[in-house]
């Protein structure tokens, strides 16, 4: 096989590596959003909870570690102050509230 060749198969799987790495991002965030908190979807819980005018949604955010993926979302609150809801998926798949805010808001 020719170089050419071997850094094109490199390359590709660098790219579908990557691709891969965003893919599970994108997954894991939508699993959360989609996990039961007191009988709705967590992304339908925190709907609820944040109304207020001069709270700014600054979205969704994934953690990749060895063994599990935390999902948060942050809201930005009067003078700079930030309230985070982080969620952990575990290598079997369970969804479990992390943060005190996220324990608040979805278990009983």
């Amino acid at each position: 096989m020719n170089t050419s060749i071997k850094l094109t198969m490199i390359l590709g799987c660098i790219l579908s590596t990557a691709a891969y790495a965003e893919l599970s991002n994108e997954l894991a965030e939508e699993q959360v959003k989609n996990a039961n908190c007191k009988d709705l979807p967590i992304k339908t819980a925190l709907k609820h909870k944040i109304k207020k005018h001069s709270q700014r949604d600054l979205g969704w955010r994934v953690f990749n570690h060895d063994t599990y993926i935390d999902v948060e979302r942050a809201i930005l609150v009067n003078k700079g102050k930030q309230i985070r809801y982080r969620w952990r998926i575990d290598q079997q798949g369970s969804v479990f509230p992390v943060s005190k805010k996220a324990k608040k808001l979805c278990l009983p």
